[in-house]
């Protein structure tokens, strides 16, 4: 490669020590990621392990109270709505009969 000048030279040799100081640096932060990926895969092995070890009795009843819990709340649920729906039939009733008394 020929330079017309040292100017122009001057300007390829910063330009050069430029991408080289970039590359540099991205070869650092390439690093830096790669090291916290590592990281990031190790704690989950690591969430993983402290799973696997726990026993499988434990879980099978945790899953078992939690299936209790869900079924019993949907039992609150609904004997409130026929509480409800009862209660709303009675007052019906009381209106009814009030009605035909003041007819009478």
């Amino acid at each position: 490669m020929s330079f017309k000048n040292f100017q122009q030279m001057n300007q390829f040799i910063n330009k050069y020590k430029s991408d080289v100081e970039k590359i540099k640096n991205e070869k650092t932060n390439s690093e830096e990621l790669i090291s916290i990926m590592n990281e990031v895969y190790q704690e989950n092995t690591e969430v993983e392990l402290v799973k696997s070890e726990i026993p499988k009795e434990l879980i099978r009843k945790r899953k078992t109270q939690k299936k209790n819990a869900e079924s019993n709340f949907a039992g609150v649920i609904n004997t409130s709505y026929f509480h409800n729906k009862l209660l709303n039939q009675i007052q019906n009733i009381i209106r009814a009969f009030e009605n035909d008394k003041i007819k009478a």
